[in-house]
């Protein structure tokens, strides 16, 4: 079966060769012959690499989806209005079947000292720092990563010049055109000059009952004292494969903060890689995913402390029902120079059913000798005492256990710095659980 899927990836895109954003750009056919190449050699993964172990990628196994070739901007501004993020006053990137949309971006809130630059422009004018991480990304060794590179057919290039402070958010907005079995290959790259400063969230919706694959790769870069604020609100439905790889490298003084509220897709696989390459260099990680029915959310956390006196924070709440599985895989490598390295991971997990299952598995590889590090992980159910107290004050078996379980996922929330995205992510939690409007009420 791996070996079929993979001439049947390799078929694919033999026939859209001449289709792929920046096809007649020379450089960028041969990183995407030598991805195509690595991908053959490598395949698809399996449950016997241990950073697998839990998922499967089925949908990816049964056929390969087909690449959108044209952004399709017919896609209803309505519908876009629509969504519970279009108020957001913001730098708004939209992308269709992950094809940037010029018609439907908006980029007028953008500021002096930063610039966007779409894929296909960075390609043409031949960007090294664009060039540079493609080719990366071509001999990588994550499957995942090299399809990604092999098809990739937009996303942007943020640059944000020294010492900008840029207040409009960045809003990068994946959204489906309604067509099957489309796949979406985009790769984003965020580049930061010493001590700017900027937030940028990443969206996702897909109607319920579409196939659909997200393929998405973002690489960051922060140079000495800049900060990055990153959210990512993921709805899309249930028929949806979401597959995301986030790289971030930070150098001195530099602070990176992510944020993530995963509620939708059937299967949803989180890649963060963090390298800490500068002395006092600050990362901070907060995490949400609810898996219920079919679903299956794979949260993966990789952090090298590469240097001494950085800290790294992980705080991840995973819930699961009727029948839902969640994964937790964080590791942090602390190398043997990175004396008085901080770093703590904390995984904590509520199983609402008996069918429900959680893996988690920190982790932390230590080799130097003076450092404060930690890592933890729990798996519970709800607090029966929590549940009394509530039953004993009026309020019914379902509610009550709505708010215990909106009390755990909201203290994960609490900690944005946001405050608009912070109400707008209590309110997707609110809304995606059972009887929100009830629930609505009774927090006021």
């Amino acid at each position: 079966m791996a070996q079929a899927i993979e001439q049947t990836y390799t078929e694919l895109h033999r026939q859209l060769a001449h289709e792929l954003p920046g096809h007649d750009t020379v450089w960028l056919q041969d990183l995407r012959a030598q991805a195509l190449a690595r991908f053959a050699s490598i395949g698809l993964p399996s449950a016997r690499q241990e950073a697998w172990k839990y998922t499967r990628l089925t949908p990816l196994l049964k056929e390969a989806y087909r690449p959108a070739a044209v952004a399709q901007d017919d896609v209803s501004r309505t519908s876009l209005q629509q969504l519970p993020w279009a108020e957001l006053d913001a730098v708004r990137l939209v992308f269709v079947d992950g094809l940037f949309s010029v018609s439907l971006s908006d980029l007028t809130a953008l500021t002096k000292g930063a610039t966007i630059v779409d894929l296909a422009r960075a390609v043409r004018e031949d960007s090294g720092h664009v060039r540079e991480k493609l080719a990366e990304c071509a001999m990588s060794g994550e499957a995942l990563t090299v399809l990604n590179t092999a098809f990739v057919g937009s996303g942007v290039l943020i640059d944000i010049a020294q010492g900008c402070d840029l207040s409009p958010l960045i809003h990068l907005h994946y959204v489906s055109s309604g067509a099957d079995r489309v796949a979406c290959y985009a790769h984003n790259f965020v580049m930061m000059a010493p001590h700017s400063r900027a937030t940028v969230l990443e969206t996702y919706h897909c109607p319920d009952g579409e196939a659909y694959v997200t393929n998405i790769q973002m690489d960051v870069t922060l140079a000495e004292g800049a900060h990055l604020d990153h959210y990512k609100l993921q709805l899309e439905g249930s028929r949806c494969t979401h597959l995301a790889t986030a790289r971030i490298e930070q150098e001195r003084s530099s602070r990176y903060q992510n944020h993530v509220l995963a509620l939708g897709a059937g299967l949803m696989r989180n890649d963060l890689q963090l390298i800490l390459k500068g002395q006092g260099a600050e990362a901070a990680l907060d995490g949400v995913f609810l898996a219920k029915g079919r679903q299956h959310k794979d949260m993966q956390i990789r952090i090298d402390h590469t240097v001494p006196s950085c800290v790294s924070h992980t705080d991840y709440h995973g819930i699961a029902e009727q029948g839902g599985r969640g994964v937790f895989g964080g590791r942090v490598k602390v190398h043997p120079q990175a004396q008085l390295s901080n770093a703590r991971m904390l995984s904590r997990n509520l199983l609402l059913s008996r069918d429900a299952e959680i893996d988690t598995r920190p982790q932390l590889e230590i080799f130097a000798d003076d450092v404060k590090c930690s890592h933890g992980a729990t798996i519970g159910q709800l607090d029966e005492e929590a549940l009394f107290y509530l039953r004993s004050r009026g309020i019914d078996e379902a509610q009550a256990r709505n708010l215990v379980v909106y009390a755990f996922a909201a203290e994960s929330i609490e900690q944005y710095p946001n405050q608009i995205l912070r109400k707008l992510a209590r309110q997707l939690l609110i809304n995606h659980l059972p009887q929100g409007n009830q629930l609505q009420e009774l927090l006021g």
